[in-house]
């Protein structure tokens, strides 16, 4: 299994985020995903949210993941072809689903 890095390196030609200000910034997502729980008409709701990761070619990945969560797959095979981005998304994520306490209100 991955661990989590500091920072992530998105794209060669953006500087690093921050670990905690990357989970910060996509936190709403990540509580919807999280909420959603097997919920259909929850999941449904996210759907143009996927539909805007799909529009662009850095988050198609992650938006196929985030669909494969939706519908209960859990687990590191989620991790596989994700870039270091999407890895931390679904890391903590995961973590969520699993019970663990949210990383940017942590200690």
């Amino acid at each position: 299994m991955r661990t989590r890095e500091s920072t992530y390196h998105p794209r060669t030609d953006v500087a690093p985020i921050p670990y905690k200000r990357l989970l910060l910034l996509v936190q709403p997502m990540i509580d919807a995903v999280a909420a959603a729980g097997g919920d259909t008409t929850a999941a449904e709701a996210l759907a143009p949210v996927l539909a805007e990761l799909d529009a662009t070619a850095d988050w198609v990945a992650l938006a196929g993941v985030l669909r494969r969560i939706l519908k209960g797959e859990r687990g590191g095979q989620l991790l596989d072809g994700l870039d270091p981005t999407g890895t931390a998304i679904v890391t903590e994520l995961l973590g969520r689903l699993d019970g663990q306490p949210e990383t940017p209100g942590g200690p």
